[in-house]
């Protein structure tokens, strides 16, 4: 679709009238409350890092990102001292925030609200406490956009929140049939063998239910699950908007976290050179995978009893890492991303979830005088 373009013609054809009708339908008339705002080629961009609002003045098409707050990482675990009386291990990673997508949707005249989805906190410092529930991430909130012209029981403009990691089991006899991700877009990882009751663990994470990992609203699905640990030394990745985390290998190692995805499938226009000041959406891809911005990562699980080496396994898209078997780091502002679990010592706290985003797109209208 090409911009809007005056003429001063004073006779068009059929196929021309049609044209400049089709192109004044598609570039909507918008202000907004949004923290940044640009245009590159076609398209006129708008990113909400925070809460605001934006006021749709002349209906027309619209599209959207959605990117809900990450979950946090768990803490390490560690068994101080013989009798072992519980289960101790590396953190899960954090889910990432769900990313959500939205194309072509014919704006309506009127007012709609932004909310941004906060990164889940991660639990407090491990130790031996019945269940060690304190030590496992929160989730994430959900990032949505409302309107008398949105429906929210469809979950169309939402983008839910990732899962927290689940951390070391300090009850004995260990549950093993817990729950291998937290509730949330995209799952938590968890320590090998962890696990509690899934209505407690529900509860004390998010107090809502939302239903388990993947969310799926509407068929399309915002996040994958988590990766359950290694030989009860590591914690696993926590799942990325575009994938599922994964188990360590060796099994001291914690597990990466699943990828992310790319805002508008590439956009080149999300991230240009003229991208106004404190602005850098997502993360910049690698070499060996599609260009765009990713969001969406998954946090790096917890390292278990030996110290590993130095390395970057958060999930592309904002995911937390967690090096030299310390504390893991957290998701990237604004990004969604999980984070990471921290090593297994009950000193190595996990890392928050990345805050989510919104980023909208439309049609520049164009007088060529």
């Amino acid at each position: 679709m090409s911009p809007f373009k005056s003429t001063k013609l004073g006779f068009l054809s059929n196929s021309a009238q049609y044209i400049l009708q089709r192109d004044n339908e598609v570039g909507a008339a918008v202000t907004h409350t949004g923290q940044h705002e640009w245009s590159y080629g076609d398209y006129n961009y708008i990113a909400f890092t925070g809460p605001g609002t934006f006021d749709v003045q002349r209906s027309g098409y619209m599209d959207f990102c959605l990117v809900g707050g990450g979950g946090g990482g768990a803490n390490g675990c560690i068994q101080s001292s013989p009798p072992y009386a519980y289960q101790a291990g590396g953190g899960g990673g954090g889910g990432a925030g769900g990313v959500h997508h939205i194309y072509d949707h014919k704006a309506q005249i009127g007012t709609y609200t932004v909310t941004i989805g906060a990164g889940g906190a991660t639990g407090s410092v491990g130790g031996g406490t019945p269940k060690n529930t304190p030590i496992w991430g929160f989730a994430g909130t959900a990032t949505k956009i409302e309107s008398p012209h949105i429906n929210p029981a469809n979950y169309e403009f939402y983008a839910a929140g990732g899962g927290g990691g689940i951390g070391a089991d300090s009850s004995n006899p260990y549950n093993t049939g817990g729950p291998v991700q937290s509730y949330g877009a995209s799952g938590g990882g968890k320590t090998g063998n962890a696990g509690t009751a899934t209505a407690t663990y529900a509860n004390f994470v998010s107090s809502t239910t939302t239903p388990l990992a993947p969310f799926q609203p509407n068929g399309v699905v915002q996040g994958y699950n988590g990766a359950s640990g290694a030989n009860n030394q590591s914690g696993g990745g926590g799942g990325g908007a575009g994938g599922a985390g994964l188990t360590g290998a060796p099994s001291n190692y914690g597990g990466q976290g699943g990828p992310g995805v790319r805002i508008f499938a590439g956009d080149t226009g999300v991230n240009p050179p003229a991208t106004p000041a404190n602005l850098d959406l997502g993360e910049a891809s690698p070499a060996n995978v599609s260009p765009g911005r990713y969001v969406g990562g998954g946090g790096m699980g917890g390292s278990g009893t030996s110290p590993q080496t130095t390395q970057d396994s958060g999930g592309l898209g904002g995911g937390g890492s967690q090096n030299n078997y310390g504390g893991g780091y957290p998701g990237t502002t604004n990004t969604g991303g999980g984070g990471a679990g921290g090593a297994e010592p009950g000193s190595n706290p996990g890392g928050s979830g990345g805050p989510g985003l919104v980023v909208v797109r439309y049609l520049r209208i164009v007088d060529a005088g």
